[in-house]
């Protein structure tokens, strides 16, 4: 039975598609065809969005907040076939169309405001057809900020849900929806309060990888509906930037009226993101988990409905919270090299007291002690001098320095991270040059220093084409430097590592492009204390 009113619906679908829908779905495709992603990690991408507008999957809530500023517009259609008549509701093989527009806006860090607008349209035998507007939608998400080296999220979601659905289109005699229906929240009467709590765990080092889980209940006031308790999980996992696989289980719970079979749904799904125009794309299909019931119109789910959203996502900041990070570790960076300031003034004016309460003390001795006094007084004023002169003209260089040529000398390694080649390839980019010509005046400053220039780069690739790649760019370093800058000619050497010593894991894009380097290595790193 259910086979033949599968295919009588398939026939249906496949005459729709010839029309608008498949113009729309092709567009879509063409879209994230024709539109490359390049992201270099799952961060730079645009998030996976509920029907709200706000973080999630396609119906679960994340408890992560959205960010300050970011917009997201989403859009979401569903499509079930009555499977089962009863009273009140479609005819049997009706089709059962929806859709969703929702808005989420991240009002600041740690609060999201959001609202949406649902319609409905069916189509069945007789008079049992028809659509209009469902579910009006709207309320506010937040987080608790925890620490970003917390993997956990906790947070609420607060709503208001009114509609109007015609008396046509309910699932029950009297008039009103059953909560027992995938469209109860978008095609029904009355309004309804919901809140619920959510929790996420991020795993962004596996691939983005996160786990959602909510509790919500929700309350009428409508006198004849009675409270639900809403329950749910979801799993988000990237295996690219570009791509995410989920799967959601949802379930709702008369709360006066605990009964044997409660509507309980899985959504597997697909999503597809776009970095270079804000847009993902995400399909997927909701499959009954309950068993009908015997009792009609107190039924179980349709055995399936299927859903397709786009979602346009755009975040004004993205790198806010990387350029604070950076703004605290350069302040903590200041603040050290206060503090050693400090302390070599003390040490020298603890120094030049002790000089003056020696030279006051030899006074009172003998004539020739007292010009042997005086001569050593003389000396060490000079030297005094001397010392503040070479003390003043080291600080005076050691100011000059920026911060990444304090770090050489403190390390004995520069990575030339505004050093770019052509893809694949050992030709240095015009843009880069200028950044090696300040390479070589700096390294020309400590001519003590012998120094290797290594290439490194990801596991892409033949093992043996890598490490030909590595030494070719390594060699091209040396001979520009060499040739804008000649004493350095016999202090530079170049050796090639292929991707042999990488920095840290290949598994991730953000991997891949950090272990993408060339390096500059002291080999005599003893000589560095003499440029402290």
């Amino acid at each position: 039975m259910f086979n033949a009113r599968m295919s009588r619906f398939l026939r249906r679908f496949r005459w729709s598609l010839r029309g608008g829908h498949l113009f729309i779905l092709s567009c879509i495709a063409g879209l994230f065809t024709a539109r490359s992603v390049s992201a270099t990690s799952i961060d730079d991408m645009e998030p996976s969005t509920n029907v709200n507008g706000t973080l999630g999957l396609g119906q679960i809530v994340s408890a992560e907040a959205m960010g300050q500023g970011r917009v997201s517009l989403t859009a979401r259609g569903n499509l079930f076939q009555q499977a089962k008549e009863f009273p009140g509701g479609p005819k049997q093989d009706a089709q059962i169309t929806t859709g969703t527009a929702g808005v989420g806006f991240g009002v600041n860090p740690y609060l999201d405001a959001f609202a949406g607008l649902a319609v409905y349209n069916y189509s069945g035998n007789g008079d049992n057809t028809g659509g209009g507007l469902g579910t009006v939608t709207g309320g506010f998400q937040g987080s608790i900020p925890f620490s970003d080296k917390i993997p956990g999220r906790v947070g609420f979601q607060l709503a208001v849900l009114s509609g109007g659905a015609k008396q046509t289109y309910a699932h029950a005699p009297d008039g009103h929806t059953y909560a027992d229906g995938y469209d109860y929240f978008e095609t029904r009467n009355g309004t309804d309060f919901s809140l619920k709590l959510t929790q996420s765990i991020v795993f962004k080092s596996l691939l983005s990888f996160r786990l959602h889980f909510n509790e919500g209940v929700v309350t009428s006031l409508q006198q004849n509906k009675t409270a639900l308790l809403l329950q749910g999980a979801g799993l988000e996992f990237a295996p690219a930037p570009s791509f995410i696989l989920g799967a959601e289980f949802h379930s709702r719970t008369v709360l006066k009226d605990n009964r044997d079979s409660d509507p309980m749904w899985f959504s597997p799904s697909a999503e597809f993101r776009s970095e270079s125009n804000h847009i993902n794309a995400q399909f997927g299909a909701e499959m009954s988990l309950s068993q009908e019931r015997k009792d009609a119109p107190d039924r179980a789910l349709e055995p399936w409905r299927v859903f397709a959203a786009l979602t346009w996502s755009y975040n004004p900041n993205p790198g806010r919270a990387r350029d604070a990070e950076k703004a605290r570790l350069d302040s903590l960076s200041r603040l050290a090299l206060e503090e050693q300031a400090r302390r070599a003034q003390w040490m020298a004016d603890s120094l030049a007291r002790k000089a003056k309460e020696d030279s006051l003390m030899r006074a009172n001795e003998s004539d020739a002690a007292r010009r042997r006094a005086d001569s050593l007084a003389a000396k060490a004023a000079q030297d005094s001098i001397a010392l503040a002169e070479a003390r003043k003209s080291l600080e005076e260089e050691r100011a000059k320095r920026t911060d990444w040529e304090k770090e050489f000398l403190r390390t004995g390694v520069l990575n030339l991270e505004a050093l770019y080649f052509e893809t694949g390839r050992a030709a240095i980019s015009i843009n880069s040059k200028p950044y090696l010509n300040l390479i070589g005046k700096m390294l020309s400053k400590y001519p003590k220093l012998q120094m290797e220039i290594a290439g490194h780069t990801d596991n892409v690739g033949g093992a043996a084409a890598n490490q030909k790649l590595s030494q070719d760019r390594s060699d091209a370093v040396r001979l520009y430097l060499s040739a804008a800058y000649a004493e350095l000619h016999d202090r530079l050497t170049a050796r090639g590592y292929g991707s042999s010593v990488p920095k840290t894991s290949n598994k991730t894009a953000e991997g891949r492009q950090t272990n993408r380097r060339v390096e500059i290595t002291v080999l005599n790193k003893d000589a560095l204390k003499e440029y402290e």
